[in-house]
């Protein structure tokens, strides 16, 4: 967001800044330009960004790789919810597959790289 930048708010090793309007803009370019998605531990915002992505996935809007980086056990509590809704009927087995979780930083890109190439078929991306 502009405000951001303006505030100085923004992390500088970027290599390419792009600015926007408003949070919708932002979430739809992000949406537009990834290849997976990591979420590591942040606030209300990283959750509901996080949750839409997820939202997105059971639509079949995309089908792109969801990670969460689960420092501390920071994520934990989310899984429990999806579990719960699994268990009470709300969603469908196949929820538990959208989101991966590691606690290992490490292995963040290797898991978006692994769960990327598990679902190609053999006509996309080879």
């Amino acid at each position: 967001l502009r405000d951001f930048i303006e505030q100085d708010v923004h992390h500088r090793g970027i290599a390419e800044l792009t600015s926007v309007d408003d949070m919708r803009a932002r979430k739809a370019g992000l949406d537009a330009h990834a290849d997976a998605f990591v979420a590591l531990p942040g606030g209300l915002g990283t959750l509901e960004e996080l949750v839409e992505i997820l939202s997105f996935r059971k639509l079949g809007l995309h089908q792109r790789p969801v990670v969460a980086l689960c420092l501390r056990g920071y994520f934990d509590g989310l899984v429990a919810q999806i579990e719960r809704g699994i268990a009470e009927g709300l969603d469908g087995e196949s929820v538990r597959g959208f989101l991966r979780t590691t606690r290992d930083p490490a292995a963040v890109v290797g898991l978006c790289e692994r769960t990327a190439r598990a679902r190609l078929t053999p006509s996309e991306g080879r």
